[in-house]
């Protein structure tokens, strides 16, 4: 997907601790494929788990070669359904729904 695409992730590093390596970029961006980690001297390849906040935008460049994938979701304001809000003390703002306390 998005062959030969160039994008600026902006400054980003790579922090290891304990085996797990996180990649944090300046610019949002999908991880279309493996570049993003292959720039930072990362080869998802060789990893037993990856860990990829995503639209499914990530398939293009994972599902050929992942052993599995596991889609997993969070409550989020992104589906304010799933999302229950406590102690509210006041009216959120452009979120007509959280009127439910």
């Amino acid at each position: 997907m998005y062959a030969s695409l160039e994008r600026s992730l902006g400054p980003s590093a790579h922090i290891e601790q304990n085996s797990i390596h996180v990649l944090l970029t300046t610019h949002r961006e999908q991880p279309y494929d493996t570049a993003c980690a292959r720039t930072l001297g990362l080869d998802p390849r060789q990893m037993r788990f990856i860990g990829v906040k995503s639209a499914p935008h990530f398939r293009a460049g994972f599902e050929p070669w992942a052993g599995a994938i596991y889609v997993v979701s969070e409550p989020s304001v992104h589906d304010l359904r799933n999302l229950t809000f406590r102690r509210l003390k006041r009216q959120l703002y452009s979120f007509p729904e959280a009127n439910r306390w």
